[in-house]
């Protein structure tokens, strides 16, 4: 049983948003990372692997291997092209748009939950 698995979240005709989700982890958890695929051309995939928590460098190539099995594998090019851009993340929360701004710096005050999506 592969340890990462992938849920997409957003597909358009030239992108799609993957979340990364941890199988030996409790399965109620938390996505562990992002992953956003642009096909730039027919042969032609740029990647973004933006990760959540540290993986060591025997996890990560093992997340790498599911991508490319598990996602890049579905874009069926015989000489496909895939740069993966692999980046290291802290996650400060996911705002509404009329709530509070990140930039709101000196304002030392805990967001409302319910500006919280």
């Amino acid at each position: 049983m592969p340890r990462f698995s992938f849920q997409r979240r957003i597909r358009t005709i030239s992108s799609e948003q993957f979340n990364v989700y941890d199988d030996v982890s409790d399965p109620t958890t938390l996505a562990i990372g992002q992953v956003d695929v642009h096909y730039l051309t027919p042969l032609h995939l740029d990647v973004t692997l933006l990760l959540l928590r540290d993986l060591d460098d025997d996890g990560l190539e093992e997340m790498l291997t599911a991508l490319d099995d598990d996602v890049l594998a579905s874009a069926t090019l015989d000489d496909r092209r895939a740069h993966v851009t692999v980046l290291q993340a802290k996650e400060r929360g996911v705002y509404a748009m009329d709530g509070p701004r990140l930039e709101d710096e000196d304002d030392e005050e805990v967001p409302d939950e319910s500006q919280i999506v």
